[in-house]
């Protein structure tokens, strides 16, 4: 687990989903996207 310095950005959208990036200083990008669950069965 090495520490890592970066930045990112997330945006919430009207039906209550997620989307972003995560920028990791010089170096990767990752896309997410993330929606409450609508089941009522837990994890």
């Amino acid at each position: 687990m090495d520490e890592a310095q970066g930045d990112g950005w997330a945006e919430i959208h009207p039906d209550g989903s997620v989307i972003g990036q995560i920028c990791f200083h010089n170096g990767d990008e990752a896309d997410f996207a993330a929606r409450k669950s609508t089941s009522s069965t837990a994890c």
